[in-house]
């Protein structure tokens, strides 16, 4: 304990250290000058996740250690009213759209309302069509499905990580094993052939991807190691840790080594980048890196299903031993520990940079997804004590305000700026500063750039006026962006069973009560946080809509307007306008949002529910995922969170949009759970062949399935390539053993696997000794290993779903949305 207590000392002073050398920065001080003019820059973006406004130390400085995020900070421009969406999903559209989330299809966390449609272009294509090399790492969340994961939409390159150690990290859309499994290092895994991937745009920017398929993996080097501020601990130190957590044991603890892997990934594609300049290449990058923390992730441990913060032990030493954290939440104290830990993870990210003089060219930009996610034994006046009202998922400060810090070429140091600022407003801003023409190919952004804000010319630089503590307010904002109105929506007006109603040409209904702005919307579960603000009768979107306009704040579920003088953001009776004025500014803003929400409707493809494509590039296995219908029978068919449930009547069904992309024969197997055998139909076609009976189809008798969800194969479809035609993949009940009672208590996943002959070496994951890694003959793992391997990462789901929920809605690895699985057998279903 004495060792990890001294660690843990010396990180904090060396926190102090970086704070201190900041603080000499002089604001305004321009300490990388800008890029000649025609040199393209080079971009990262880093979105975290569920860090809001005060976790970080500058806002929270009695707990919270950012020593490195801070330094960050201070030596570069900080925006302080700067908005993000109240959830995850949401923002990342906004961000790789530049367009305000209902207008992309993401509309939720789940459900199928997690999808970027195919018609929008992604920073990933924006960028790469700009001659970009593109990269992402981390958390997605915006679908792991053929045809919309990062390698099928601009990025080169993708790497989603896996939350257990022991699962296979997807790369590139090829499964490969962690270093933690096999000892092959950089031998592990399983080796395709590179394929091109198109889906028709809109936009007129085709879905191609070249996909390399990969078998290398990066190991954590003890360097790296040593460089993210992190050590290894003696045996007696690691049971003093399990005795101040008891979620600190066995294979659980690994998962703390998410961050760092990531980190060791981006840290290489730019010594990759480094060599290729030093060789004359001037092509330059765009990097997304999105860590999972400071997400929560769900485990079951000693029978129990609970919410879990993972860090390395070193950084939660101090926090369960010191006495000024006595007496608060564990809860709370894991989500210090692991801001530390991400600190420490960014800070190797930020001396690489300046060591390698890739500061020079290149802007970081960071921020995180959302506001604080507080569980309920935390408390808020500790974690959030900046008093903003409300926490994620809300559209009060505490869920929508986030911090954005910026460093680069010809960016200001020590500098506050509180020019009203959006997600939507970084990709536009990179694209003005990497000099690529309005005129690129994608729909049009809602964001705004604010190079002006970041890269000020000598003249207006001259006129700003900054502050002693380096405040400079919207000096160097346009009058377009002094006038500008920022929208806000929260999730509470939808669900996973909102489905619109479609046309006779299976579009969706525009006009239809659901998505009406006074009448329509869906309330959803989120209502019961805040059972005061909840509307006693139906009150359309309204209740769930936000806007900013200057120092002015509307919040339509209570129709209070707050004024924010100063940098608080309080939304109390004190910050309150007076009626008089507020019923005038209420008035006009919700107005406006009336109008904004009218425009959402007018885009061709909002409220859609996704296509799934079948047979796309190389891939084998495609899946439909239950939660994506866009049809169901209403009252005895429910969509949710991962899945559908129901089906208590002969007829009763789900409909999917599915594109066939390669023709062939495919493998269909059910993902489900049942209390009553059932006889399904499943057919593929145009909705007219299939209504009228003409379409390909299959009948299959399903067994019950009470205590586990299995894989069920029904048998196969020979199916042809849709071309330009709308075809629809529907799953309708003919019988149960039950009538009148669902047969479905969770039908999760319908997966198509193309039938095709495939070499012996391929379609296993593989391991083996480091010195036999790089043999032709590698063997495959044993049984053994196989079924510890199901059996950590959870690939067939468990007996009890609802409580799975959040387990396979937010972890970086499902078995129900995990593509490619013809790569890696093993994470298939049992059959």
């Amino acid at each position: 304990m004495e060792t990890l207590i001294a660690f843990a000392a010396v990180l904090v002073s060396l926190g102090a250290a970086c704070a201190a050398d900041s603080a000499a920065v002089r604001p305004g001080q321009v300490p990388i000058p800008a890029l000649p003019a025609g040199q393209k820059p080079n971009f990262i973006v880093i979105l975290t996740d569920d860090q809001g406004w005060d976790d970080i130390g500058l806002h929270n400085p009695d707990y919270v250690n950012t020593p490195n995020l801070d330094r960050f900070i201070k030596g570069g421009t900080f925006f302080s009213n700067f908005y993000v969406t109240p959830q995850c999903a949401q923002t990342r559209a906004a961000l790789m759209t530049g367009r305000q989330y209902p207008r992309t299809g993401t509309m939720l966390v789940h459900a199928g309302w997690d999808f970027m449609h195919t018609a929008e272009a992604t920073a990933g294509e924006v960028m790469s069509a700009a001659g970009y090399r593109t990269a992402q790492f981390g958390k997605w969340h915006n679908r792991e499905v053929a045809g919309y994961e990062p390698w099928s939409v601009g990025f080169h390159e993708g790497e989603l990580p896996a939350a257990n150690k022991d699962c296979p990290v997807n790369r590139n859309g090829v499964y490969v094993l962690p270093d933690s499994i096999s000892e092959a290092g950089a031998g592990a895994g399983v080796d395709a052939a590179a394929s091109r991937s198109s889906i028709s745009r809109s936009t007129s920017v085709n879905r191609k991807s070249s996909i390399t398929r990969s078998s290398s993996t990066t190991r954590s080097t003890a360097a790296s190691r040593t460089s993210s501020t992190s050590s290894s601990t003696n045996s007696s130190s690691s049971v003093a840790i399990a005795s101040v957590n008891k979620l600190f044991k066995g294979d659980m603890a690994a998962r703390e080594q998410t961050e760092i892997k990531m980190m060791d990934g981006v840290l290489k594609l730019l010594g990759k980048h480094s060599a290729a300049a030093a060789q004359g290449s001037k092509q330059p990058f765009f990097i997304y890196h999105a860590p999972h923390a400071i997400h929560v992730t769900p485990v079951r441990l000693d029978g129990k299903f609970k919410k879990v913060r993972f860090s390395p032990p070193e950084f939660k030493v101090k926090y369960h031993s010191e006495p000024k954290y006595k007496g608060i939440s564990e809860n709370t104290l894991d989500a210090w520990a692991m801001l530390e830990y991400l600190d420490s993870v960014l800070g190797r990210l930020f001396k690489h940079l300046k060591d390698t003089g890739l500061d020079k060219n290149t802007y970081v930009m960071i921020m995180s997804d959302n506001g604080s996610f507080l569980m309920p034994d935390e408390p808020k006046k500790k974690r959030m004590p900046s008093r903003l009202t409300g926490t994620k998922s809300e559209v009060f400060e505490g869920g929508v305000r986030n911090f954005l810090a910026v460093q680069g070429p010809g960016v200001q140091a020590g500098v506050t700026d509180s020019t009203l600022l959006d997600i939507t407003d970084i990709l536009p801003t990179m694209a003005d500063l990497a000099g690529i023409s309005s005129s690129s190919k994608h729909l049009p952004w809602d964001g705004r750039s604010f190079k002006n804000l970041l890269v000020p010319s000598s003249s207006s630089s001259s006129s700003a006026v900054v502050s002693a503590d380096g405040s400079r307010g919207t000096s160097l904002a346009t009058k377009e962006q002094q006038e500008r109105v920022l929208f806000l929506l929260g999730p509470q007006c939808w669900d996973a069973n909102a489905v619109p109603l479609l046309t006779a040409e299976r579009e969706v209904d525009k006009r239809q009560t659901l998505l009406d702005y006074d009448r329509g919307g869906m309330p959803n579960h989120i209502w019961k946080w805040l059972p005061s603000l909840k509307p006693s009768k139906p009150a359309g979107f309204e209740a769930c809509v936000g806007a900013r306009y200057k120092e002015y704040k509307w919040v339509g579920v209570n129709n209070k307007v707050y004024r924010f003088d100063d940098d608080s953001h309080l939304e109390n009776e004190q910050t309150e306008v007076p009626p008089a004025i507020a019923a005038a500014i209420s008035s006009k803003l919700s107005d406006a949002a009336r109008s904004w929400w009218k425009s959402m409707l007018a885009e061709p493809h909002s409220f859609n529910k996704p296509t799934f494509y079948l047979g796309l590039g190389s891939s084998l296995a495609s899946n439909v995922l239950a939660a994506g219908a866009h049809e169901r029978t209403p009252g005895n068919v429910t969509l949710l969170a991962m899945g559908a449930s129901g089906f208590s009547s002969p007829g009763d069904r789900v409909c999917y949009k599915v594109q066939v992309m390669t023709a062939g024969t495919y493998d269909v197997t059910l993902m489900y759970t049942s209390r009553a055998a059932a006889t399904v139909k499943l057919s593929f076609g145009s909705y007219q062949a299939i209504r009228s009976g003409a379409a390909a189809s299959i009948t299959a008798q399903l067994p019950r399935q009470a205590s586990k969800m299995e894989g069920f194969s029904v048998g196969s479809l020979t199916l042809p390539e849709s071309g330009t035609k709308k075809t629809e993949l529907c799953l309708e009940l003919t019988s149960s053993s039950t009538p009148g009672s669902p047969a479905f208590s969770s039908l999760a996943n319908i997966r198509f696997t193309r039938i095709a002959q495939t070499p012996a070496s391929q379609g296993q994951l593989r391991g083996g000794g480091a010195a036999s890694a790089s043999a032709a003959g590698t063997a495959a793992l044993d049984s053994a290993a196989l079924q510890a391997l199901r059996a950590k990462c959870n690939w067939v789901g468990s007996a009890n779903v609802a409580e799975d929920v959040d387990a396979v809605m937010e972890s970086m690895f499902s078995p129900y949305d995990a593509e490619d699985t013809d790569s890696c057998p093993e994470c298939q279903p049992q059959l």
